[in-house]
């Protein structure tokens, strides 16, 4: 009953996955624990285990630091919901070109109003 909602197959695999661990891609044995590193960077090491298989080199990403002399942030009064504003950063932080932040400036706009009156 707890897993009947929509998306839950997504709860069930990650409850499971925090029982009996993701174990090997390929064999039989269970160890390890998603929950210890989080979702996201068992991805990324799973990702860097497979290119090091395949003979590719681990893929060198870098996170530029920005400081900036104004306040960077989404005020409470552009988008209300702290939960929206939380997506909003995490999708900001994962855009990788220019087109993308164009794109999201745009949808951001629809949905909340113009961006240059903040």
């Amino acid at each position: 009953m707890d897993f009947s909602e929509l998306g839950a197959g997504f709860k069930i695999a990650l409850h499971d996955l925090r029982i009996r661990g993701a174990g090997h891609l390929l064999g039989t044995s269970q160890s390890g624990h998603v929950a210890a590193v989080g979702y996201e960077m068992y991805i990324q090491m799973l990702e860097q285990a497979i290119n090091e298989l395949k003979g590719d080199g681990p893929v060198q990403e870098w996170e530029p630091e920005i400081r900036l002399r104004v306040p960077a942030f989404i005020p409470e009064r552009y988008v209300p919901d702290p939960g929206h504003r939380l997506s909003l950063y995490k999708r900001l932080t994962s855009l990788k070109t220019e087109d993308e932040l164009i794109d999201m400036q745009e949808e951001m706009e629809d949905r909340f109003g113009s961006i240059r009156k903040l």
